[in-house]
């Protein structure tokens, strides 16, 4: 959490960078937080975009997570300091599944709302975004769960 807030200070405070750019193509990077993961966003054309995160943990129990959501996001919506920052939202699903090994796997999935803000810089081509995603557990029982993370992405 402190990291979320320092880096979203971070951000707001810059102001060495030019107005928030329309990205388009496809986005490559990592977030960290509730999932740490390997990130990709997609561009599917006027504001709409795809992005997908996918997560492996070697620890007590053996885990893959997955999540993809469609999102719209709003351009410019936020204005600080002559910066931009985007807001997004969108819906998805997610699926955690973690070998816990008692001879079977606790398969955890359900709808996953995000909601979060962006970043564009235009040279380098890279996108910083926040996000935080209520999940509502369908199986195998319903439950709520809440990611937060914050991350980049290389766009190509």
């Amino acid at each position: 959490m402190k990291s979320f807030l320092i880096i979203s200070i971070l951000l707001l405070t810059t102001s060495s960078f030019s107005k928030s750019v329309q990205i388009s193509g496809f986005g490559l990077g990592a977030m960290i937080g509730d999932p740490t993961a390997l990130s990709f966003k997609g561009h599917l054309g006027e504001s709409k975009y795809f992005d997908a995160a996918l997560a492996f943990n070697t620890g007590p129990a053996d885990a893959i997570y997955l999540h993809g959501d469609y999102l719209i996001e709003k351009q410019d919506h936020f204005q600080i300091d002559n910066e931009s920052l985007n807001l997004y939202y969108g819906i998805g699903a997610r699926l955690y599944v973690a070998d816990t090994k008692k001879n079977d796997d606790e398969v955890h999935f359900g709808p996953r709302v995000p909601v979060g803000v962006a970043y564009n810089l235009k040279d380098p081509s890279v996108e910083f975004f926040g996000e935080i995603s209520a999940i509502v557990n369908i199986i195998p029982e319903t439950d709520v769960d809440i990611d937060l993370g914050i991350g980049a992405r290389y766009w190509f």
